[in-house]
C-alpha cells in the first residue's frame, strides 16, 4: 500500500512539474519556437511603444491555430521595475507573428470579459475560442 502511495505521489508530482508555472490557456513551453516568436513580438512592441526593454509574467497564454491571445505583466529585465499590464492578441502570418490587437485598459474603458471576446471573433473570422479565458 505504501509502494503505491508513493508512486501515486510521484506520478502527480511529474505531471504537476510539466505544468507552465506562470500561465493559463494552452502555452506552449519555455523553449518552444511559437512562445519565442509571441516573446519578441510582444518585446518589440513595447520597445517600439513605450521604448522599455521588458521581459513577461503570463497569467494567461494561449495559442490555436496561428492565433494566440495572451495576458501579461511585464517587467523590466532586471526585474527591478513592473509595469502596466498587457495584453494583445496576435495572428501568425506566415513564419512572423503579428499584433492583431491591443485592448484599452483605462479605468473608464469596457471590460476586458466574454463580450470582449466574442466582438474579437466577430471581428476576425477563423479566430479560435479556445485561447481565451472565458469566464475567468
Amino acid at each position: 500500500m505504501k509502494k503505491i502511495l508513493i508512486l501515486s505521489l510521484a506520478v502527480l508530482l511529474s505531471f504537476l512539474a510539466a505544468l507552465p508555472a506562470s500561465a493559463g490557456g494552452c502555452a506552449p513551453a519555455a523553449e518552444d519556437q511559437e512562445r519565442r516568436g509571441i516573446v519578441e513580438t510582444l518585446q518589440a512592441e513595447l520597445s517600439e511603444a513605450l521604448g522599455i526593454e521588458a521581459e513577461f509574467d503570463f497569467n494567461w497564454f494561449g495559442v490555436e491555430g496561428g492565433w494566440a491571445w495572451v495576458e501579461t505583466e511585464p517587467r523590466s529585465t532586471d526585474g527591478l521595475n513592473c509595469y502596466e499590464p498587457f495584453l494583445a492578441l496576435l495572428k501568425k502570418e506566415g513564419d512572423t507573428w503579428v499584433i492583431a490587437d491591443v485592448p484599452a485598459l483605462e479605468e473608464d474603458s469596457p471590460p476586458i470579459d466574454d463580450a470582449y471576446f466574442r466582438g474579437l471573433m466577430e471581428a476576425h473570422p477563423g479566430l479560435p475560442e479556445g485561447i481565451f479565458p472565458w469566464g475567468e
